[in-house]
C-alpha cells in the first residue's frame, strides 16, 4: 500500500471516529492536546506520522495502535472520546 493511502485511511479512521462523537476538528484537536492545524493535516493524511504519533494518538483514543492503523481488520474496537488533559 502507498504510504500517502495508508495517511489517507487514519485521516479517514479519525475523521469517522470524531464525526460519531459529534465534535469539531477543532475540539478534537482540543481534546488530544494538538494543534488544530496539525490535527487537520493528519485526518487529510496530508502529513507523514510517526510510530510514536500513532501510538500517543491511539492511547487517548483507547485503541491500540493497530487498531487505529487498521479499523477494518479490528472492527469490534471501541474507541472511546480522549479525554481533556487537565494539566
Amino acid at each position: 500500500m502507498p504510504k500517502d493511502e495508508t495517511l489517507r485511511l487514519i485521516g479517514d479512521h479519525l475523521r469517522s471516529l470524531r464525526t460519531d462523537w459529534g465534535m469539531t476538528q477543532i475540539k478534537f484537536a482540543e481534546q488530544l492536546n494538538m494543534d488544530p492545524k496539525r490535527y487537520g493535516l493528519i485526518e487529510r493524511g496530508g502529513t507523514n506520522l510517526t510510530v510514536l504519533s500513532i501510538a500517543a494518538l491511539a492511547k487517548q483514543l483507547n485503541l491500540t495502535t493497530l487498531e487505529l492503523i487498521c479499523p477494518h481488520h479490528f472492527a469490534s474496537a471501541q474507541a472511546s472520546p480522549p479525554a481533556r488533559d487537565e494539566r
